[in-house]
């Protein structure tokens, strides 16, 4: 189970692997999208995938997709390529070794590279302003800060990210509390405040909208998982 998340992922089965993605068979390359509630992944064992995983900002350099078309979802890659690219998919589904896969992703995303990012500079400011600040800070301080207004980033932000820059404002502060959930014993009403909200019913409230269990539940359920196989993934405290 991976929880919402602001990034967008590319994901390839290797050779004959596949995999369930919200209990839909997967078999072919994907692009995930930014998700607003939880995903489930299932894998049999011996699977092999290689994933390149995009900042809120990056896809629009390599892929031509609006965000909003694959919120909460996945779709085929190959509806996004010509057919000159099928090669590399084909080479990547091929590979003998994890460095002719690897070339081959590499291959087609170099090619597929468009230098448009400083278009998205609004957006690329506003998601570093969020990540680095120390503090949960507010779309209002980072609008004054660098002098635009909430309209217009809105308007990138719906065009590039696919969600509104609220949305993403909340949903940064619930990753930034689940971060703190899983990596100290901190009380849930402090890890609550130091994310940005106003007060513990506010902060129960947003964790359960988003992840389906309030922060206490989901504590144990964690806790649960790694003292009985020692194995529970917190790749997700990137936020």
């Amino acid at each position: 189970m991976s929880p919402p998340s602001p990034y967008f992922n590319l994901v390839f089965p290797v050779g004959q692997s596949s995999y369930y993605f919200n209990n839909c068979w997967i078999q072919s390359p994907q692009i995930e999208g930014v998700t607003l509630k939880p995903s489930c992944s299932t894998y049999l064992k011996g699977t092999k995938m290689v994933g390149v995983r995009f900042y809120p900002y990056g896809l629009a350099s390599f892929l031509d997709i609006s965000p909003k078309e694959i919120l909460n979802k996945t779709a085929k890659l190959s509806f996004l390529l010509s057919e000159s690219e099928y090669g590399f998919l084909n080479r990547i589904a091929k590979a003998k070794n994890d460095k002719e896969i690897l070339s081959s992703i590499n291959n087609l995303l170099s090619k597929r590279f468009k230098k448009n990012y400083q278009k998205n500079k609004l957006v690329i400011d506003c998601y570093h302003y969020f990540k680095q600040a120390e503090q949960f800070t507010t779309i209002e301080s980072f609008i004054r800060q660098y002098g635009t207004n909430y309209r217009t980033l809105n308007r990138y932000f719906s065009t590039v990210v696919g969600i509104s820059t609220k949305k993403f404002e909340r949903l940064i502060k619930f990753r930034k509390s689940l971060c703190s959930l899983t990596t100290n014993s901190e009380r849930l009403t402090t890890i609550g405040v130091d994310a940005g909200y106003f007060d513990q019913s506010h902060f129960v409230r947003e964790f359960k909208l988003f992840m389906n269990y309030k922060p206490s539940a989901f504590y144990s359920l964690i806790n649960t998982a790694t003292e009985k196989n020692n194995q529970f993934n917190y790749n997700f405290t990137l936020y």
